[in-house]
């Protein structure tokens, strides 16, 4: 049994190419041999590459997330602490202007003095011609305002004394001042060059003033005081209406009550009372 196993196996190693012989015996194995080895190789590593980020498609989803983006970052900006600031940046300082140059003045002289001081020979030659030729109607004019100014004493003196009602005084006053007011405007309609032309015009005016306004509001103080300034103020224009006549070769006449019980106390007329 044992001879027909050994016979299989040589047959089998002769089949392998090693032959065999069925009378020979079995040839000795071999010792087994190791397979030569060959040193292992690594496989060479190439670095590694990071895939490219894929661009995001076109499309609404991509839209709205990039928007989505957005409004968080802006969101995270608005509700960041107030205490980050953001770093200032300071601006370059304007250079200061170049200083001016100091200009002096010279002094005026003797010569420019002497000419701020003279006196123009014309001077108001031209007023006092217009005047001259038109003074019984400026000698008018002031009768007229002399008479309301008696008008208005009389009735102001009969409130103080309480002969008269406090409603009559306002009465009084009322129509006095529309009265005053109406002959002033027909004065300037009459003569619209006036200011220009006369000197009188300014006496004029100060009476309108004493009569219209200080004389009332003296009586309304009841205040002897007040209606002693208000005289004063009336001597000065008087005064000055009479001087001013003698150097034109008149005469003025204050008026009395009896020179102006015809005085009208609504005339407007231009003449006034002249």
């Amino acid at each position: 049994m044992r001879r027909a196993v050994q016979l299989s196996i040589a047959c089998w190693l002769a089949l392998a190419g090693l032959g065999c012989d069925k009378g020979d015996p079995a040839p000795h194995p071999k010792p087994e041999t190791k397979p030569e080895t060959k040193p292992e190789t690594k496989p060479e590593t190439k670095p590694e590459t990071k895939p490219e980020p894929e661009s995001e498609p076109k499309s609404e989803a991509g839209l709205a997330s990039a928007m989505a983006k957005r409004t968080a970052a802006i969101a995270a900006a608005q509700d960041a602490p107030a205490d980050s600031k953001v770093p200032e940046t300071k601006l370059a300082e304007p250079e200061p202007p170049a200083p001016e140059p100091e200009t002096k003045l010279a002094p005026p002289t003797e010569a420019e003095l002497r000419a701020w001081d003279r006196k123009d020979p014309e001077g108001e030659k031209h007023l006092y011609s217009y005047d001259k030729a038109n003074l019984d109607t400026m000698h008018g004019y002031v009768r007229h305002l002399e008479c309301r100014r008696l008008a208005v004493i009389e009735a102001g003196e009969a409130y103080v004394a309480g002969t008269s009602s406090e409603d009559d005084w306002r009465d009084f006053k009322r129509d006095e001042m529309l009265a005053l007011d109406k002959w002033q405007k027909q004065l300037f309609v009459d003569n619209p060059h006036i200011l220009a032309s006369s000197k009188f015009v300014g006496q004029l005016l100060e009476m309108h003033e004493i009569v219209l306004h200080s004389l009332p509001k003296a009586f309304n103080t009841k205040d002897a005081k007040e209606r002693a300034k208000v005289d004063a103020l009336w001597t000065v224009v008087i005064t000055k209406v009479t001087r001013y006549t003698s150097r034109l070769g008149g005469e003025f006449v204050e008026a009395t009550a009896d020179d102006c019980k015809d005085e009208g106390k609504d005339e407007g007329e231009s003449t006034a009372g002249g």
